[in-house]
């Protein structure tokens, strides 16, 4: 199976939830069966062959005893130190534009 290329930050998120499993001292197969998911499932995750949608990322964070804004927050001032994009100024109008 061929692996999917994700952006650095990504892979760092996937780096910091493998650590909390092995904190709480988890194995792979057991928090995938506590999600009701495959065996192959959190290993797919965590080598970056599937994706985590936010859902599943709170209900990983929860099972691990992770708390999700902590997570994401210290991620985010660790991959992202500095805003390294102009933020984007809003145009003339406020309303979203009507479809005829």
């Amino acid at each position: 199976m061929a692996r999917t290329v994700h952006r650095p930050e990504y892979k760092r998120l996937l780096e910091r939830l493998r650590d909390g499993r092995l904190e709480a001292k988890l194995t792979q197969a057991a928090v995938a069966s506590a999600m009701n998911r495959p065996a192959t499932w959190l290993s797919d995750v965590e080598t970056g062959i599937r994706r985590l949608d936010p859902v599943e990322l709170m209900d990983l964070c929860e099972l691990l005893g992770l708390d999700l804004a902590a997570l994401v927050a210290e991620w985010a001032s660790e991959v992202r130190p500095k805003p390294s994009r102009k933020k984007l100024k809003p145009t003339g109008s406020s309303s979203p534009r009507r479809r005829v």
